[in-house]
């Protein structure tokens, strides 16, 4: 028997994300140059992800429309990313390359 693996909390998720793209050298390599603020919109939750000089320094999760304010959106269902992985795998991931997970 074979059992579901669960899905992380949000509060994980987001710890992953910060971790994952902290410790990712390319993004670090050009992410002194980047700071700003983006909604990433999984239809269920959203999180509004605050970059400073290339590292992550705040994660705000399930925020109101008006409560952080944000510079670009990406949205996408939770759906989109399941099957762009059965398709193309190691696509979802923070974006360089390295799979988000928070059993890190």
């Amino acid at each position: 028997m074979t059992t579901a693996a669960s899905a992380p909390t949000t509060d994980a998720w987001a710890d992953a994300f910060s971790r994952a793209t902290d410790e990712d050298p390319e993004i670090q390599a050009h992410g002194k140059y980047f700071t700003c603020s983006y909604l990433l919109d999984m239809t269920d939750h959203r999180f509004v992800v605050t970059v400073s000089r290339g590292k992550v320094v705040d994660v705000a999760i399930d925020p109101g429309p008006l409560d952080v304010p944000y510079e670009f959106a990406i949205r996408a269902s939770a759906d989109t990313c399941a099957t762009s992985v059965l398709r193309r795998p190691n696509r979802c991931t923070t974006g360089y390359g390295r799979p988000v997970s928070s059993e890190t």
